[in-house]
């Protein structure tokens, strides 16, 4: 039992890294060299990490972000939402599920951790970023260039409270 045990590990590991592999291409090695630090950055083992960042990687390439930028986002996120689960003292990849609802522009379930997504915010976030259109004018790609932006904003009080507050219980548990 021990032995399949392992074995399936081993290719639930390695199933990850190639989803990581396809959904990243050329930017996988930053992805990668995250994954094998993500339980002390994030609270997440390789896998686990790999497989909740895979599809809002897919999200975002998506949407029109380039490979790096798609990886450089996805590791802030991944950080952000184990800050959020730190503060608010849930999982991350419950934050993360909020986070990807936000980004396809579901404001209501990432309210709970103090967001406010609504078209109105992420319209004027996209104003203030130069993008002077109204929303039925905006692409996909600037409207969440937007709200990943107001997202930033809006959850910076939080960051850094992951590896601040990782010795206490709650997040060594995770």
């Amino acid at each position: 039992a021990l032995g399949v045990a392992t074995t399936n590990a081993a290719s639930d590991l390695n199933e990850s890294v190639n989803a990581i592999r396809v959904t990243f291409g050329p930017a996988s090695r930053a992805i990668e060299q995250f994954g094998k630090t993500s339980a002390q950055s994030v609270g997440l083992s390789r896998r686990a990490f790999n497989e909740l960042v895979t599809p809002i990687g897919a999200m975002l390439r998506n949407y029109g972000l380039s490979a790096d930028e798609a990886a450089l986002q996805t590791i802030a996120l991944t950080q952000r939402a184990a800050d959020m689960a730190s503060v608010f003292n849930t999982d991350v990849s419950d934050a993360m599920t909020t986070i990807q609802a936000a980004l396809r522009g579901e404001a209501d379930p990432i309210e709970r951790y103090g967001v406010n997504m609504s078209a109105a915010a992420v319209e004027a976030e996209a104003m203030a970023m130069g993008i002077n259109k109204s929303w039925n004018e905006m692409t996909a790609q600037e409207k969440t260039l937007a709200r990943l932006s107001l997202f930033f904003k809006q959850t910076d009080r939080v960051a850094g409270d992951f590896r601040r507050t990782s010795d206490e219980v709650a997040n060594a548990e995770r």
